[in-house]
């Protein structure tokens, strides 16, 4: 079962980051996902993400906290929030 989350506050979603074979583990998607979490930074706002598997400990290092996980189309993916930069620690 899938939690909603009712928003009533701004909030940013980053959707579809990927990195083609040949440029993984150069720092690309690491840019990429910099990018957006500046603009919610400058605009001190929620972030959200649907991750994969395998990218929950790099959005984690980056801030992001789980909030839960389901499958989509038999596919498992989490849903992460990053908080607003205000209410960080």
């Amino acid at each position: 079962m899938v939690t909603c989350l009712l928003i009533y506050t701004p909030f940013l979603v980053l959707e579809i980051l990927a990195t083609l074979p040949d440029h993984q583990g150069q720092g690309a998607a690491s840019r990429l996902l910099r990018w957006g979490l500046d603009k919610a930074d400058e605009e001190d706002v929620e972030c959200y993400i649907e991750a994969a598997p395998n990218a929950e400990a790099i959005y984690a290092r980056m801030g992001w906290e789980k909030v839960e996980t389901f499958t989509i189309i038999g596919h498992p993916t989490t849903l992460m929030i990053r908080p607003p930069k205000s209410k960080r620690k």
